[in-house]
Protein backbone atom coordinates (compact mmCIF):
# COMPACT_ATOMS: atom_id res chain seq x y z
CA UNK A 1 0.00 0.00 0.00
CA UNK A 2 1.28 3.21 -1.10
CA UNK A 3 1.50 5.83 1.37
CA UNK A 4 -0.47 9.21 1.61
CA UNK A 5 1.13 12.24 0.88
CA UNK A 6 2.53 14.26 3.86
CA UNK A 7 0.56 17.11 4.61
CA UNK A 8 3.04 19.35 5.92
CA UNK A 9 0.79 21.96 7.60
CA UNK A 10 -0.51 19.24 10.17
CA UNK A 11 2.86 17.62 10.45
CA UNK A 12 4.43 21.37 12.06
CA UNK A 13 1.20 22.08 14.02
CA UNK A 14 0.90 18.25 15.74
CA UNK A 15 4.98 18.18 16.04
CA UNK A 16 4.56 21.85 17.84
CA UNK A 17 1.44 20.94 19.93
CA UNK A 18 3.44 17.87 20.86
CA UNK A 19 6.30 20.15 21.79
CA UNK A 20 4.03 21.98 23.75
CA UNK A 21 2.79 19.34 25.74
CA UNK A 22 5.98 18.74 27.53
CA UNK A 23 7.77 22.14 27.66
CA UNK A 24 5.39 24.73 27.63
CA UNK A 25 7.94 27.04 25.91
CA UNK A 26 6.24 29.31 23.45
CA UNK A 27 7.01 28.86 20.07
CA UNK A 28 5.92 31.63 17.88
CA UNK A 29 3.65 32.02 14.76
CA UNK A 30 6.84 32.95 12.83
CA UNK A 31 8.54 29.96 14.06
CA UNK A 32 6.14 28.04 12.59
CA UNK A 33 6.14 29.23 9.59
CA UNK A 34 9.56 28.98 9.01
CA UNK A 35 9.38 25.26 10.11
CA UNK A 36 6.91 25.02 7.34
CA UNK A 37 8.76 26.91 5.17
CA UNK A 38 11.52 24.38 5.50
CA UNK A 39 10.12 21.61 4.86
CA UNK A 40 8.41 22.89 1.56
CA UNK A 41 11.69 23.25 0.24
CA UNK A 42 12.90 19.56 0.83
CA UNK A 43 9.16 18.34 0.09
CA UNK A 44 10.18 16.06 -2.68
CA UNK A 45 12.94 14.58 -1.05
CA UNK A 46 10.58 13.87 2.03
CA UNK A 47 7.57 12.26 0.01
CA UNK A 48 10.26 10.23 -1.93
CA UNK A 49 11.82 8.90 1.10
CA UNK A 50 8.53 8.30 2.53
CA UNK A 51 7.33 6.21 -0.39
CA UNK A 52 10.39 4.43 -0.47
CA UNK A 53 9.67 3.11 3.15
CA UNK A 54 13.00 5.03 4.39
CA UNK A 55 10.75 7.59 6.40
CA UNK A 56 7.47 7.71 8.01
CA UNK A 57 5.60 10.61 9.28
CA UNK A 58 5.61 9.82 12.89
CA UNK A 59 9.90 9.93 12.71
CA UNK A 60 9.61 13.22 10.75
CA UNK A 61 7.44 14.49 13.21
CA UNK A 62 9.63 13.41 16.29
CA UNK A 63 12.12 14.90 14.63
CA UNK A 64 10.61 18.36 14.43
CA UNK A 65 9.81 18.35 18.11
CA UNK A 66 13.72 17.60 18.96
CA UNK A 67 14.70 20.14 16.65
CA UNK A 68 12.17 22.33 18.65
CA UNK A 69 13.69 21.20 21.73
CA UNK A 70 17.05 22.34 19.90
CA UNK A 71 15.76 25.85 18.98
CA UNK A 72 14.69 26.35 22.29
CA UNK A 73 17.91 25.45 23.78
CA UNK A 74 19.02 28.42 21.82
CA UNK A 75 16.24 30.67 23.19
CA UNK A 76 16.85 30.10 26.43
CA UNK A 77 21.14 30.57 26.03
CA UNK A 78 19.86 34.09 24.85
CA UNK A 79 17.30 34.59 27.81
CA UNK A 80 14.09 34.41 25.59
CA UNK A 81 10.97 33.22 26.54
CA UNK A 82 10.13 31.93 22.90
CA UNK A 83 11.25 30.08 19.97
CA UNK A 84 11.47 32.29 16.83
CA UNK A 85 11.91 32.03 13.65
CA UNK A 86 15.46 33.15 14.54
CA UNK A 87 16.26 30.73 16.95
CA UNK A 88 15.29 27.68 14.86
CA UNK A 89 17.73 29.27 12.20
CA UNK A 90 20.27 29.25 14.78
CA UNK A 91 19.38 25.56 15.82
CA UNK A 92 19.32 24.44 12.16
CA UNK A 93 22.87 25.67 11.39
CA UNK A 94 24.03 24.23 14.66
CA UNK A 95 22.42 20.81 14.63
CA UNK A 96 22.39 19.60 11.05
CA UNK A 97 21.96 16.68 9.82
CA UNK A 98 20.08 15.76 12.71
CA UNK A 99 17.24 17.85 11.77
CA UNK A 100 14.41 16.15 9.25
CA UNK A 101 14.81 18.53 6.45
CA UNK A 102 18.40 19.88 6.98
Amino acid sequence: MKPLPLNLSQLVADATTDFLKVHKFKVEDKAQQALLEMGKKQDAKIQQQIAGGKLTADDLKAGLVKFLEFAMEVAQKANSQSVGDDTLYRALRDNCPAVPWC
